[in-house]
């Protein structure tokens, strides 16, 4: 039991927790990541510090204000400084380490560092990969902090062997990896990369909420959908987000003329700096190709609700189709029968580890009316065996999310008595 752990010669029970890692929680699922960390972190520790450090300090206590967690700034100055200019200027300097260090002093102060960014332990479509998350892992490491890489997919980088074997060295490194599908602890476990292991489900799915799905039963069909910016970089088509645009809104427009639905797109990242990366300016985009004889049928979550907010709208539907994963995880959490649209491995473990199979699986590449349509409607006949099944299944997924704390509560004795 975690009690059993405990720090006998010192008060272990306020340690203080830093996230970092993610971009801000205008991204639903990092705003998920947040709270269902410190929902897990405070069940057994109620009275710890927990700290976000925020590349948007301002945007994200708004978001959080409802938490207990302190957001800070990830950066000690601002992105168009003279500092910053110059530590992107000497990026290929020996001198530009002490540049990159001032920028983690946050660390410094926590008792262990959690790098909390899902899914940024991977390659990038362009074969780089995400810097800073080394870089915040090697400082903290080099200040004698317990590194905790939490709730995260990891890989795979076996597309060059020099970034893996990298990347291996580097969470070797780490005191404690949470890892959230069966896909990463076997990538893992192929890099050697074992014993520090903890597989558990991702801390979305323990996000309080006073809202759960009930079957509709008034007669009208609602289905929630979500496509992403993010997803059409691997639907095929050149990457050509007009066109795949216009794939969605065709496949949409069947969905409402031959079911006689209602669809409801489903935002679950809104970002109004970077148009790449907001699915809200995105579906509108879809929303004006979908046919004009079935438009009236489609409207668009566009008042950027969170989290919390959109799965209020998603208990509303009968179904969700989700790009997104976590998405998905906001859906499959509140129990609402979910298809995943898949543009990674991670959304097929994800339907794995929940339904026990990927048959409500489509590759995004492979999204139109002639897949999804039947995916649909064999779902939808089951939805009183799915209802039954998420109610066995939620608690145990719960379950599986806490369960790395008391790998965490482990790493706090060793830390406080200087072992």
């Amino acid at each position: 039991m975690i009690a059993d752990v405990a720090c006998k010669t010192c008060d272990s029970n306020r340690p203080s927790f830093v996230l970092y890692g993610i971009y801000g929680v205008y991204n639903y699922g990092c705003e998920a990541m947040v709270r269902g960390t410190e929902s897990i972190l405070r069940q057994v520790w109620p009275d710890a510090e927990i700290r976000y450090a925020s590349m948007s300090p301002e945007d994200d206590r708004r978001r959080l204000h409802d938490t207990q967690v302190k957001v800070i700034a990830s950066r000690p100055y601002r992105k168009f400084s003279l500092r910053n200019v110059l530590r992107k200027a000497s990026e290929t300097l020996p001198w530009d380490a002490l540049l990159r260090a001032s920028g983690f002093r946050f660390v410094d102060g926590a008792d262990i560092a959690m790098s909390i960014g899902g899914d940024l332990y991977t390659l990038l479509p362009d074969g780089s990969y995400n810097k800073n998350i080394l870089r915040f892992g090697d400082y903290a490491v080099r200040r004698g902090k317990p590194v905790v890489l939490w709730g995260a997919s990891v890989g795979p980088f076996d597309q060059d062997s020099k970034i893996e074997r990298l990347f291996a060295e580097h969470l070797k490194l780490m005191s404690l990896i949470t890892s959230r599908e069966p896909a990463s602890t076997a990538y893992l476990s192929s890099i050697g990369v074992e014993d520090n292991v903890v597989e558990c489900a991702d801390p979305a799915f323990v996000v309080r909420s006073d809202v759960t799905w009930v079957p509709r039963g008034d007669g009208k069909l609602r289905i929630g959908m979500n496509f992403s910016p993010l997803a059409t970089r691997s639907a095929g088509e050149q990457a050509n987000t007009e066109v795949i645009a216009g794939r969605f809104a065709d496949t949409i427009s069947a969905i409402i003329r031959e079911l006689d639905a209602e669809v409801v797109l489903l935002p679950h990242v809104v970002n109004s700096l970077d148009e790449s990366d907001d699915d809200l300016r995105f579906l509108k985009s879809v929303a004006r190709l979908v046919r004009p004889e079935v438009s009236g049928r489609l409207s668009v979550v566009d008042d950027d609700p969170g989290f919390l907010g959109v799965k209020k709208v998603i208990t509303q539907c009968d179904l969700v189709v989700a790009a997104r994963m976590h998405c998905a995880v906001n859906a499959m959490a509140a129990g609402v029968p979910t298809i995943l649209v898949s543009y990674s491995q991670k959304s097929v473990g994800m339907a794995q580890y929940v339904y026990g199979h990927t048959r409500w699986v489509v590759p995004v590449q492979d999204v139109c009316a002639n897949t999804l349509l039947p995916k649909i409607t064999d779902m939808l006949s089951q939805r009183e065996d799915l209802a039954r099944h998420f109610a066995c299944r939620l608690p145990e997924i719960q379950a599986d999310a806490r369960r790395p704390v008391e790998a965490l509560a482990r790493l706090l004795p060793l830390l406080c008595c200087g072992n």
